[in-house]
């Protein structure tokens, strides 16, 4: 059982300066633009709002790809040796992609 709203998500725009993020049946976030934006900034933060309920309702499908791009890694290398020319950039990846797993995990 995880601690956060299991997928997916879906973001739905109730106004030109609203986005509910909603899952598992209920709102779970909210993005507003209508306190900070102007004639001139109300395209650039309405697209900046709708990217970022992009990211936010991809985030358990990243989850979860994540968390089987490290599996599979460990089951890969764990019997085979990483290659000497790969040992640093793959290894530090993989080592941000733990981290960034322990994070969402509360751990």
């Amino acid at each position: 059982m995880t601690k956060h709203t299991e997928g997916p998500w879906e973001a739905v725009e109730h106004s030109w300066a609203e986005i509910g993020i909603y899952g598992g049946g209920k709102r779970i976030a909210g993005l507003s633009i209508a306190d900070e934006a102007t004639e001139e900034t109300e395209t650039m933060l309405g697209a900046q709002m709708e990217a970022n309920a992009t990211l936010m309702k991809s985030a358990p499908n990243l989850f979860e790809a994540l968390k089987g791009a490290v599996a599979a890694w460990d089951r890969v290398y764990s019997t085979h040796p990483l290659p000497l020319e790969f040992e640093d950039i793959e290894f530090q990846e993989m080592q941000r992609a733990r981290q960034a797993l322990a994070e969402v995990l509360g751990e």
